[in-house]
């Protein structure tokens, strides 16, 4: 199937008849889609930096020209009686946070599928935001081959809320 400029576009039906996804996919061209995507929790922020949303559009903006992303547009919401969610859009995908000033805590997404230096946009982050701890994760995006290993367990529908979230609520 061909979509909008040209490109193939693969849908692959995930029934049981085919033992494996190279199957389902013979005679079709398997374009290279890996991205790399940083998922990061700060904890111990400083409940202002956390609330600034125009130190924190800064700070998105630094970290997305320090790792030779570009910038196509950007969002902000500021929740009342505080926290913020903020989103750059990248030509290679994009930088996200969100940010819960009375936690101390701010969740930052980094993902690339092209160019960049995603590392780089987080240890910018990590310079202004000046977290006591920090969990990082990296998570490769877009391997077909690892796509054969994934399970279903553990999916939920089930919404988790931070305790004490007053932001989540707006």
């Amino acid at each position: 199937m061909k979509a909008a400029g040209g490109s193939l576009v693969i849908r692959l039906a995930m029934g049981s008849m085919h033992s494996s996804l190279d199957e389902r996919v013979v005679g079709m061209k398997v374009y290279d889609t890996v991205g790399a995507h940083i998922l990061a929790d700060f904890w111990g922020c400083d409940y202002t930096r956390l609330n600034d949303a125009g130190e924190l559009r800064r700070a998105l903006h630094r970290a997305a020209e320090v790792a030779k992303m570009t910038v196509l547009g950007e969002e902000w919401h500021q929740f009342s009686p505080c926290g913020l969610t903020g989103m750059l859009l990248l030509a290679e995908s994009h930088i996200s946070i969100h940010t819960y000033p009375e936690s101390g805590y701010a969740a930052v997404d980094i993902f690339t599928c092209g160019g960049g230096e995603t590392d780089k946009a987080l240890e910018h982050l990590q310079d202004v935001l000046q977290p006591v701890k920090v969990r990082k994760y990296n998570i490769r995006r877009g391997v077909l081959a690892d796509a054969e290993n994934i399970q279903p367990e553990g999916i939920t529908n089930e919404v988790m809320t931070p305790a004490g979230c007053s932001s989540c609520t707006d």
